[in-house]
């Protein structure tokens, strides 16, 4: 078996070695720590942007374990800097969607909004990049750049812990995308 972080042989059933898990660990949380820095922040700023491409591209090891986690590597600009990877989330969408109305002898579209949501997959993928936000749901993947999302955030309801963005559209309401992650306990 080989490495998912330097690639090179492991032993037998062992899938990492344990100084290359570690320094991988050590890049999330410098990750993590800029983040939670700026979490109060209403934008992402390029510096911060470019701090976390920094930080990335300075550990081969945490860009070879990301790079193994994301199933269609084409899908992904060749430009843009792979930062996180959630893989196994709930993606959920949240649309208001133009109704067809019957109007005398024809069905037109009238903006009729009704808000409807939709699952796109149970065991989903969230890739974070330095330019934007893809998401996997099933066969089908997904563009969001930054500069079209106008609201991010995280809430918790009870005990369902989710993150969600909003997306520009011409609909008078949100176009939400959220995720979340049944499988793994994580602290907020």
């Amino acid at each position: 078996m080989k490495c998912e972080y330097c690639k090179q042989q492991v032993g037998f059933l062992k899938w990492y070695h344990e100084e290359c898990k570690v320094s991988a660990e050590k890049t999330l949380r410098q990750i993590e720590n800029v983040l939670n820095q700026h979490k109060s922040d209403e934008t992402v700023s390029k510096e911060v942007t470019l701090e976390l491409r920094e930080i990335v591209l300075s550990n081969a090891l945490y860009k070879n374990y990301l790079e193994s986690k994301i199933i269609d590597k084409t899908a992904i600009h060749v430009n843009e800097v792979v930062i996180c990877v959630e893989s196994g989330v709930k993606i959920s969408e949240t649309k208001n969607r133009c109704k067809m109305v019957e109007t005398g002898y024809r069905y037109e579209k009238m903006p009729t909004w009704s808000e409807k949501q939709l699952l796109l997959d149970n065991t989903g993928i969230v890739i974070f990049t330095d330019k934007a936000i893809y998401l996997y749901a099933g066969m089908k993947t997904m563009r969001y750049p930054y500069n079209k999302i106008v609201n991010y955030g995280y809430e918790k309801i009870w005990t369902l812990k989710y993150a969600y963005f909003d997306v520009k559209t011409t609909s008078p309401l949100p176009h939400r995308f959220s995720f979340t992650d049944y499988f793994k306990n994580k602290n907020a």
